[in-house]
């Protein structure tokens, strides 16, 4: 993919959303290749966006451990492939510095659909654009 390195956002790059330092590049490109669309592309600036908004409102790195994950790599990796991962509406992360509660406070009060859970034993928040608004407990 000739795409990879082009810039989402100011501070938010393709490669990023695609291959967070949880994965190994060469196992999940493949999946990513199959799976890529318009729609994809499209879910990917959404998120990125909403991404450089926490970012610009902290005015700290965004770290991201987890974004676009594809069906047939979910399914891979023994998860159900309903996420809303699968099609690049969805992004786990923490903000470098940043309590991982006052980050969820900021999107709550930001955004006010989508789903939003915050995962204190692996100290990632997720964040996701569905339509709703869901919450829940990890």
């Amino acid at each position: 993919m000739t795409i990879l390195n082009r810039q989402v956002t100011p501070n938010i790059s393709l490669y990023e959303l695609l291959f967070p330092f949880t994965v190994n590049k060469a196992e999940i490109l493949p999946f990513i290749e199959q799976a890529w669309s318009i729609e994809v592309d499209r879910n990917l600036t959404r998120i990125a966006t909403a991404i450089q908004i926490i970012r610009d409102y902290f005015g700290k790195p965004v770290i991201i451990t987890s974004c676009f994950r594809p069906v047939a790599w979910e399914i891979r990796q023994g998860r159900k492939g309903g996420s809303q991962h699968t099609t690049g509406l969805a992004v786990d992360f923490y903000v470098v510095g940043v309590p991982l509660q006052e980050v969820y406070d900021f999107i709550n009060s930001t955004f006010k659909q989508g789903g939003r859970a915050i995962n204190p034993k692996a100290k990632f928040i997720h964040l996701d654009l569905r339509p709703d608004y869901a919450t829940w407990s990890y």
